[in-house]
């Protein structure tokens, strides 16, 4: 079994992410290691994760606008099922919600550089923010 105590705090976040765990910046290394190992079930949600979710669903309703220009794990996105001539169909990936796909494998920091980054829409983003 691997040795969780020889990883760093950020390490252990980004494994975290990794496993679809959601815990926040801050969270003490002893948690994190729980959380990892199954000793706990719980963390204190990363407050991202909102905005985390909310790019997600936006990035699902518009994606054949954005897709042309996205260049980040949301390329996972597309499941090419059919080339019709000057026409590409995508559908989502079946049985993976939002939160579990693409936004969820990037840091805090490029979560939020995403929506910056994309101003014009991000009145759109913060709609589907729950």
């Amino acid at each position: 079994m691997f040795d969780w105590n020889r990883a760093n705090e950020t390490e252990l976040l980004q494994a975290c992410r990794a496993a679809g765990i959601s815990a926040a910046p801050g969270t003490p290394k002893e948690t994190l290691i729980q959380l990892l190992t199954g000793e706990k079930e719980e963390a204190t949600p990363n407050p991202i994760d909102k905005w985390r979710e909310a790019l997600m669903e936006f990035l699902l309703d518009y994606w054949m606008v954005v897709r042309g220009q996205t260049e980040c794990p949301a390329k996972d996105l597309e499941v090419w099922t059919e080339q019709l001539p000057g026409q590409a169909i995508v559908q989502r990936k079946p049985g993976l919600p939002p939160g579990q796909i693409a936004c969820r494998t990037c840091t805090d920091a490029q979560v939020m550089c995403c929506i910056v980054q994309n101003k014009a829409n991000a009145h759109l983003i913060e709609r589907r923010k729950k």
